[in-house]
């Protein structure tokens, strides 16, 4: 679990991050949603 907001766009912007879901996932996943959402603690 990532801590903050800073921390997803971090992960989702790291170039490891980029390649495997280039190299990966995109090849086997015809669509994709995702959602993300803060929540109040």
């Amino acid at each position: 679990m990532l801590a903050d907001e800073e921390g997803v766009r971090a992960y989702l912007d790291h170039p490891e991050h980029v390649r495997v879901v280039e190299t990966r996932v995109k090849p086997i996943v015809a669509t994709r949603s995702a959602v993300q959402m803060a929540i109040a603690d």
